[in-house]
């Protein structure tokens, strides 16, 4: 996890290696979401000749904070803008050290966001994505 105080920090950092493995990589999609006025995506991967895309929301926790309390809103509003934007997937990554850990737990192992959203850790993002 790079050392950084924002989370626009570590959107551009998880960009910059997305780039690196060539991936193709668009960031703050506007989406229709819960919010259709201004709803955007973080991240999505766009490969027209594998699949239509993933949309990838950073949600980044350095201290504690309100971000465990916005990851159920987003996993349903994620959900709507992949079904709005025809998306495959969308991906949730829980980045940073500040989340309690009962929370924490409770998001990977035990949650179930709508069937088309998942949540992962940033080392298995890392591990999936950007590891050679």
């Amino acid at each position: 996890m790079p050392v950084t105080t924002a989370g626009t920090e570590v959107e551009n950092f998880i960009e910059f290696d997305l780039e690196k493995q060539g991936y193709n990589v668009e960031t703050q999609v506007p989406a229709a979401g819960i919010n259709q006025d201004w709803s955007r995506i973080d991240i999505v991967l766009v490969d027209d000749h594998h699949f239509d895309g993933e949309a990838i929301s950073l949600k980044y926790q350095d201290v504690a904070g309100t971000a465990e309390e916005k990851v159920l809103y987003e996993a349903e509003s994620l959900s709507l803008m992949c079904d709005s934007n025809d998306y495959l997937m969308g991906t949730i990554v829980l980045c940073g050290t500040g989340w309690s850990p009962v929370k924490y737990n409770w998001f990977l192992n035990e949650y179930k966001p709508p069937q088309n959203v998942r949540i992962i850790s940033y080392d298995e993002f890392v591990q999936e994505y950007i590891t050679e």
